[in-house]
């Protein structure tokens, strides 16, 4: 499909193994299917609206879009793999320029709906000011991610990051909307700067189910600020142990700890360990 005009979107558009090369403006629902899907751009995802990748496991087909332009999500992209038993049917979305995931803007990796290993991938320059979930396993790459200040990085799953430049700016939290504790994975390095904010709840000892936990498959570099926020109550006692963040190897520190103080007598102590950062219950 190819013309000078825009294609307004308005309710629920299918596009299966096609091209279209016109600009998209999308205020329904646009769900694109299967291999190859080419799209001219600018792509235009307003507030409220829903852009779905997803693979078909009856068809045993992965999805693989390209955008020859622009991306500006202001609504819900949310990338949906699936499998075959024989293959991982990833879903992919290569954007030749920018993702600008602007504040209401959700861009959502979700698990492999099969249960086995298919993953989604997001490509191009991508400059977050809204929201990014890793539900299932998100590989992000391409020229930049920049999660900036306004911007949180969120999710239950793991974040594959591959990016020629990154920079953390922003919140990164171990939560999800219908999980507010959490496990989150960083495959590879993270590097953290003093605008960086990592928020961690704890309502218990158990890691991933009643207190959050980042785990950063590769080296750590910490700076600025860590949030710590007592969760259902929570009273632990003294001695109590809880391991937050687990790495290979770390430099730096948190410039700043917010919510140390349990009450009682009792704080929060932060031990830099090896190969973790534990939170340790001492006297006040």
């Amino acid at each position: 499909i190819t013309g000078t005009a825009t294609l307004r979107n308005e309710s629920i558009f299918n596009l299966r193994e096609s091209a279209l090369m016109l600009p998209v403006d999308n205020v329904g629902e646009f769900k694109l299917w299967d291999q190859p899907t080419l799209l001219r751009g600018p792509i235009y995802n307003h507030e409220g609206s829903t852009m779905l990748l997803i693979s078909t496991l009856g068809a045993n087909r992965w999805v693989s879009v390209r955008i020859e332009g622009d991306l500006y999500n202001e609504g819900l992209l949310e990338i949906q793999p699936t499998s075959s038993a024989f293959d991982a049917l990833n879903a992919h979305l290569a954007i030749s320029g920018t993702l600008e995931n602007r504040a209401t803007g959700v861009v959502r990796g979700m698990p492999d709906a099969s249960g086995r290993n298919g993953i989604g991938t997001l490509k191009g320059i991508i400059i977050n000011t809204g929201r990014i979930e890793a539900q299932g396993t998100l590989q992000i790459g391409g020229l930049l991610l920049d999660n900036q200040t306004t911007g949180l990085m969120q999710g239950s799953g793991l974040f594959d990051i591959r990016s020629n430049a990154i920079r953390h700016g922003g919140t990164i939290s171990p939560s999800a909307p219908d999980a507010p504790i959490a496990k989150l994975t960083m495959r590879n390095a993270l590097s953290m700067t003093t605008d960086t904010v990592l928020n961690m709840d704890i309502g218990g000892l158990a890691a991933g189910t009643e207190h959050d936990q980042l785990v950063v498959e590769g080296d750590a570099a910490l700076a600025g600020v860590l949030n710590i926020q007592s969760a259902d109550g929570f009273e632990p006692q003294l001695g109590a142990q809880v391991k937050i963040i687990t790495f290979k190897s770390y430099v730096g520190t948190f410039t700043q700890v917010n919510g140390l103080s349990l009450g009682n007598g009792k704080r929060w102590q932060v031990n830099y360990n090896v190969g973790d950062i534990t939170l340790e219950v001492v006297e006040e």
